[in-house]
């Protein structure tokens, strides 16, 4: 506590009880599942929808909103994009949510491709 303290970190009565039990537990390290799981409640508490977002390099404004505009069109929601950056995807993103995936990248197509011409040779 003393230390948490020394670096700015106040937490209240309830969040404390929790770590102790969490530690108490030996569970600390699924520490970083919880808060995934709280954090995609709490979007949902809102409304909104959590979705992945996959790119090859830090999209643009004008392209999270156009994905955006998909990911509510399907689901009626306003998603929440947690962006990663994934160089080999060359172009193009891949869109994650409500258990789907699309994939909208450039390799992605190369391995559809590729799939599909060696389906044909058989």
């Amino acid at each position: 506590v003393g230390a948490m303290k020394e670096i700015g970190f106040s937490v209240d009565k309830p969040f404390w009880n929790f770590l102790l039990v969490v530690f108490e537990k030996k569970r600390q390290k699924i520490l970083p599942y919880i808060l995934s799981y709280y954090s995609e409640m709490e979007i949902e508490s809102e409304m909104k929808i959590p979705a992945n977002l996959t790119v090859p390099y830090e999209p643009t404004e004008e392209e999270i909103v156009l994905l955006k505009q998909y990911v509510q069109h399907y689901t009626k929601r306003e998603p929440v994009f947690e962006i990663r950056i994934d160089e080999a995807l060359l172009a193009g993103a891949i869109v994650e949510f409500e258990g789907k995936m699309i994939d909208f990248s450039l390799q992605g197509r190369i391995q559809k491709m590729a799939r599909g011409a060696f389906q044909k040779e058989r």
